[in-house]
């Protein structure tokens, strides 16, 4: 009820407050059609785009809460796919990422990309622009084409961002 297919989401906040948790949960919940805070998720072909961190600590993160054999040995489903982009700053370009994301689609058919973390893929954009928040909102619709539903991390605001509307609170121009 919070997300429907071919739609999009942020998800936000502070640093060091969870947002990789919540993603690592998410994924796995959609990948075996598990629970997500309670609720039932349809089993989906998922790839994790993370700009941030390398695969080490992305599959650190998910082994926490992957499902677990009896020798503890976390379970990842074939349905979960991972591109690590920490360590290949050249696909960090927002022009050559996007003819490879859209191979990657029409090889593997994903219901549902997350993206995590919006700020590496700005490349040299103004986040308060909103006139350049338009050119990224273009690049995420190019993402969802065919129906994908897409999932962006994004950091809040430094400073005291609990005090402003939700609204206001993520990073960036208003259009974001």
């Amino acid at each position: 009820g919070i997300l429907y297919i071919g739609g999009s989401l942020v998800i936000g906040g502070t640093t060091k407050v969870g947002k990789s948790i919540v993603v690592s949960s998410l994924v796995i919940a959609a990948t075996t059609g598990g629970l997500f805070m309670g609720k039932q998720m349809k089993e989906m072909k998922v790839l994790l785009i993370d700009l941030e961190v390398d695969s080490y600590e992305i599959f650190k993160r998910i082994h926490g809460v992957a499902p677990k054999d009896a020798n503890g040995a976390a379970q990842y489903s074939e349905n979960l796919f991972i591109l690590s982009l920490r360590k290949h700053p050249d696909l960090l370009d927002r022009p050559k990422l996007l003819p490879f994301i859209q191979k990657l689609k029409d090889e593997h058919k994903f219901d549902l990309i997350v993206l995590d973390c919006a700020y590496q893929i700005m490349g040299g954009l103004d986040e308060n622009a909103n006139g350049q928040m338009t050119e990224l909102g273009r690049f995420f619709s190019e993402l969802q084409k065919g129906n994908t539903t897409l999932i962006v991390v994004h950091h809040f605001g430094k400073g005291e961002s609990h005090t402003k509307s939700v609204w206001d609170r993520f990073r960036g121009a208003s259009s974001f």
